[in-house]
């Protein structure tokens, strides 16, 4: 039995370890995905503005 606990024990510790990565990733990923949406926002209103100017 301590030869398939071990066997599982590596086999679910990438797995546990890609759960927790893709979690972080998560969380940092919608204020980035958030910040990145603002910025394009921002450059298309400047875009229209420098636009309606010339």
């Amino acid at each position: 039995m301590a030869e398939t606990i071990d066997e599982l024990g590596r086999r679910a510790a990438p797995a546990v370890l890609l759960g927790t990565a893709r979690q972080r990733a998560q969380r940092w990923a919608v204020p980035a995905g958030g910040g990145v949406a603002a910025v394009l926002v921002l450059k298309l209103v400047v875009a229209r503005r420098s636009r309606r100017h010339r």
